[in-house]
């Protein structure tokens, strides 16, 4: 009977202890603090608004140690002067101390719980109305981070105004967001180990004290030229961000990825040296320069510093295209051995000088800061520096191809040669070059790349060789001085925009051995007076000769099946056009706003030979419909001859006003109603003699045997 006793008495005991260890009160209030607890832990919920003065908040409440201080909890205490946090408290929430608007001075005990306090946000710091931080009563100016602390939280030392330098020890791995932010007098942080802190996470840009610091120190000793020590293999985001101390920086080998903007704001940097151009050894994305410097794509890569002259590459497999550029600063570049890819444009940047390959690279060479393949038959690379300093250029005898881009905005060339070796010549290879005036290409090249003369604007005349076969699309876009050139037998294809902003250009001569020519190739050619066309051409494309406007004439082919939409728009100049019975279809607006054209002989009227839909006259001048005849239709257009219709469609001239005349061959079998109503000037419709359906007398319209009088010109009532 004892030990059952004892026994029962042994649970109770364990009992209450284990109740004892998760004790949890509701609300509780303590001298002006309200408080709960819950695990052990009190947390302060409300502070009475009447407390005032330099306060020292409690360590412990209902014998609890005080851990949290909730959002809101010293809400409008605006006669609080200054305030004692103990080092047991581990978060407190958003807006804490909100109003309190007299508060100056935060003071503290321990640098290492303060650091990982856990703030809501930014206004949960009292630092944030306060400024000032004590330690043990002391104005601090310099903090050093105790060794072991390993996280500095989000906002830790935010708006410390007091705050002059901060060391921070190699056990550090994570700086929270804004954890320095509003340090206006920060200018120094100091660090032991260069490894250990290239490693750091930091959460954003703002999490860096150099973010306002921008001075590095290295065991007290200002940072300028920076050497990573070869233990490191990578280096965190925004890891040097805003380091306006630093001058060079030397990356080792191997180190295989460098964050974002890991350099970002380094502008006093002059010189880096790194194993490869990107964010990692042989990536596939993030593959630009300008990523360390906080740039996510190549494009307008204005955040690389304009101090950035220099750039050594070290252990790199490939170049990316478009790697460098816009970057428009560097003056030199140098290419380790073990590249063997190099992508387009990939140095694109305006004051670049010198392209270096280390003498033991297989698969490139540069000759005077000139980038080759290394057998010199491809001439990749003539740097855009060179181009606006030198102005001619004599490309090497052993060159069989121009690369894409090679020559691309050289603005300072006037005159380069190119030997008879060279068969190809790339997309953009001489683009923007502006001063271009002189340029003989050899009979050897067999095709020109889109783009290749794009924006020569000093070029005024060029003669393509029997060679070439392929003119590329916008090759000669905004040629504005272009006025003369010759065009070579061999040619078979011209591309879309090849001479289109070609202002000067007068006339254009091609052989019959052309098969096609792109859309909008002559667009806006405005002093093109002069077309021949080749025989051995189908079709005239959209808007090919669009805006010429002072093209008087043109001859279409008889090989010429179709003209598409807008591709005679806005040739003011035209008078008349014959349009061949070949031709089976017409696009829309092809000879819309036309407007000094007097005649056209056309097979049909519409789009098409015996089309069903689009049938008005108006349509290949931009009419959607009969109702559009009378403003589409050219006011100086007089006199149409129809060549092959089988029928003129119900409505096909219907409120032509200006016209006066119209032809209708032999061919025709049908004429819709009102096809020729409200053409008030409209004289004479003369209908072909063979025509077996219709006849006409002094311009008057019957049927055949002239037992029916079908229309009567109303112009014909003021003759």
């Amino acid at each position: 009977m004892k030990k059952i006793v004892v026994v029962t008495l042994f649970v109770a005991l364990l009992l209450g202890v284990l109740l004892l260890a998760t004790f949890s009160v509701g609300a509780a209030t303590s001298g002006y603090y309200t408080y709960y607890v819950s695990g052990n832990e009190a947390t302060i919920t409300d502070v009475d608004t009447y407390i005032k003065g330099d306060i020292t908040v409690p360590s412990t409440l209902g014998g609890y140690p005080v851990k949290h201080i909730k959002s809101y909890a010293f809400y409008n205490c605006d006669e609080i002067t200054g305030i004692t946090l103990p080092e047991s408290v581990v978060s407190i929430g958003e807006d804490a101390f909100y109003y309190c608007d007299s508060l100056e001075a935060v003071n503290i005990t321990n640098v290492a719980a303060w650091a990982n306090i856990q703030f809501e946000n930014m206004y949960a710091n009292p630092l944030y109305i306060a400024k000032n931080l004590y330690i043990n009563n002391v104005l601090v100016t310099d903090i050093t981070i105790p060794d072991g602390v390993e996280n500095i939280s989000s906002y830790a030392f935010y708006n410390c105004h007091n705050l002059e330098s901060i060391t921070i020890p190699d056990s550090v791995t994570n700086i929270g967001s804004g954890a320095f932010s509003g340090c206006i007098n920060l200018s120094k942080v100091n660090i032991t180990d260069v490894a250990a802190w290239s490693n750091i996470q930091f959460e954003n840009s703002s999490s860096n004290p150099l973010y306002v610091a921008k001075n590095l120190y290295v065991n007290d000793v200002l940072a300028t030229d920076m050497v990573i020590p070869d233990s490191v293999t990578g280096i965190s985001d925004y890891a040097f961000y805003n380091c306006t101390s630093l001058e060079t920086i030397r990356i080792p080998n191997s180190v295989t990825r460098i964050g974002f903007s890991a350099f970002s704001g380094c502008n006093a940097l002059e010189s880096i040296t790194l194993p490869f151009v990107g964010e990692s050894l042989n990536g596939t994305s993030n593959t630009h320069f300008a990523y360390i410097f906080g740039k996510s794509s190549y494009v307008y890569d204005d955040v690389v510093p304009a101090s950035l002259k220099h750039v050594i590459v070290t252990d790199a497999t490939t170049i990316d295209t478009s790697a460098f550029s816009g970057c428009a600063n560097i003056t030199d570049i140098s290419l380790p051995k073990t590249v063997v890819s190099i992508g387009d444009r990939a140095f694109n940047c305006a004051s670049l000088t010198t392209i270096a390959v280390d003498a033991e690279n297989e698969a490139f060479v540069s000759v005077d800061g000139v980038l080759f393949n290394s057998e010199k038959t491809e001439l990749i690379c003539y740097p855009l520096g060179k181009g606006k300093s030198e102005t001619s250029y004599d490309v090497p005898n052993s060159v069989t191809r121009i690369a894409p881009y090679t020559f691309s905005g050289c603005t300072a060339l006037v005159e380069i040669t190119i030997p008879d070796s060279v068969t190809s010549i790339g997309e953009y290879a001489f683009s923007g070059c502006k001063s271009l005036k002189k340029m003989t290409i050899p009979d050897s090249v067999t095709s020109i790349g889109e783009y290749a003369f794009n924006e020569c604007k000093s070029l005024k005349e060029m003669t393509i060789p029997d060679s070439v076969i392929s003119i590329g699309d916008r090759a000669f876009f905004l040629c504005s001085d272009l006025e003369t050139i010759a065009v070579g037998t061999g040619l078979k294809t011209i591309g879309e925009y090849a001479f289109a902003s070609c202002e000067a250009l007068t006339g254009f001569y091609m052989t019959n051995s052309v098969t096609s020519i792109g859309r909008y190739a002559f667009y806006d050619c405005e002093s093109l007076k002069a077309v021949t066309l080749s025989d051995s051409m189908t079709s005239i494309s959209a808007s090919t000769f669009w805006g010429c406007s002072s093209l008087e004439s043109i001859t279409i082919p008889d090989s010429v099946t179709s003209i598409q939409p807008r591709a005679f728009s806005s040739c003011t100049s035209l008078t008349s056009v014959v349009v061949p019975d070949t031709v089976t279809g017409i696009g829309s607006g092809a000879f819309a706003y036309c407007n000094a054209l007097e005649s056209i002989v056309l097979p049909f009227v519409g789009d098409s030979l015996d089309g069903t839909t689009n049938t008005c006259f108006g349509y290949i001048f931009g009419a959607d419909s009969y109702s559009e005849n009378d403003t589409a239709v050219p006011a100086s257009l007089k006199t149409v001859v129809i060549t092959k219709a089988i029928k003129i469609a119900k409505n096909a001239f219907r409120s032509c006003v200006n016209l006066e005349s119209i032809t209708i061959p032999k061919t025709v079998t049908g004429i819709g109603t009102d096809a020729f109503y409200g053409c008030t000037a409209l004289s004479s419709v003369t209908v072909d003699a063979q025509n077996q359906s219709f006849s006409s007398v002094d311009g008057v319209l019957f049927d055949k045997q002239k037992t029916k009088l079908i229309y009567y010109p109303l112009g014909k009532e003021n003759i």
